[in-house]
């Protein structure tokens, strides 16, 4: 399926375009949803860099991608939870430059900010520890 306003692909169960926020179903229920015939290439690199053609950010919420898929795997939460255990200092660069994503119910959320200070002071903790100890 794809967004009515933009063109971008979304998945079927999802109730918001990923790249411009609408609402999913909030036009003509009539009208077959199918991709643009073309979208310029400075266009396509706004969307997919998560900036709509008005210049706002891609959604309300700060996710910009619309399938897990699309989530390059150092922002991906399997990463950020094998560094965060392995290599602590990773984690918190990880945390302090971008978001951490996952799926959740067919749509990609990322880390709240709540989230980030929590597993951040913790990672500072570990860090803080291990450092100590082998001095």
């Amino acid at each position: 399926m794809f967004c009515q306003k933009c063109g971008a692909k979304i998945q079927d169960e999802a109730q918001f375009c990923g790249s411009c926020g609408i609402a999913v179903g909030t036009g003509s229920a009539a009208e077959p949803q199918t991709a643009p015939s073309y979208t310029s290439p400075a266009a396509a690199q706004t969307i997919s860099a998560g900036v709509s053609s008005a210049g706002q950010p891609a959604s309300a919420k700060g996710v910009r991608f619309s399938s897990y898929d699309q989530v390059p795997f150092y922002r991906k939460q399997w990463f950020f939870w094998l560094m965060y255990f392995t290599i602590s200092p990773i984690a918190i660069a990880i945390l302090l430059f971008g978001d951490v994503y996952y799926p959740s119910k067919g749509q990609v959320k990322s880390f709240g900010l709540a989230n980030r200070i929590v597993a951040g002071i913790i990672a500072v903790a570990i860090l803080w520890r291990v450092l100590s100890a082998s001095a």
